[in-house]
């Protein structure tokens, strides 16, 4: 059973970004069905129209679009509406936009922009830093304690520092005397004798 599940995980649904209809509205309309094997490096077109009903012979086309010669390739569906794309290289390498056109007389032409970021390998978690020796030395050991609580203020240069109950300092930028006197002054009337 293990081996069914590795092989699932590794068949993805690509993150589609966008995709329009472009040509004559009274045309029908494909629907499709993509998915990435991450692992055999293929991204698997089935082509459909409107009514779910499979479309041989639709042309698709795949572009990478962060490369200088972006066709990845082309081809027809087959009568199953079905179509493989080989991909060159490491898809977790892969990391660009992709678009897929299809089109077919009497249809409308699809474009979907996607990417194959489900493929991108999962970044390692962060390394936890080591345990507290307690061969260390007291010096160490004390850099740890918390600084003793304390409500003491210091004016250095008009800027406050207020140390809070767990220890940290905390900056407070006291305003220049001009500006606690100006908003009086825009209230002020000299009062009429």
């Amino acid at each position: 059973m293990l081996p069914a599940i590795l092989l699932l995980a590794a068949i993805i649904g690509p993150v589609v970004y966008e995709q329009d209809d472009n040509g004559d509205i009274a045309l029908q309309e494909f629907t499709y069905v993509l998915s990435a094997d991450c692992n055999a490096a293929t991204i698997n077109v089935t082509v459909k129209d409107e009514n779910l009903t499979l479309v041989e012979d639709a042309k698709t086309f795949l572009k990478y679009v962060d490369v200088t010669e972006p066709v990845i390739g082309q081809g027809k569906t087959g009568r199953d509406g079905f179509f493989i794309y080989e991909l060159p290289g490491n898809v977790s390498l892969m990391r660009g936009l992709f678009v897929l056109l299809i089109e077919k007389d009497g249809y409308r032409n699809k474009e979907v922009h996607f990417d194959l970021s489900p493929c991108y390998p999962k970044p390692a978690p962060p390394k936890k830093p080591p345990a507290n020796n307690s061969s260390a030395t007291n010096q160490s050991n004390t850099s740890n304690q918390p600084r003793p609580v304390s409500n003491n203020t210091t004016r250095i240069n008009n800027t406050v520092n207020v140390t809070e109950p767990n220890g940290n300092d905390l900056p407070f930028s006291m305003p220049c005397p001009a500006a606690l006197v100006l908003p009086l002054l825009m209230f002020y009337k000299p009062l009429k004798r």
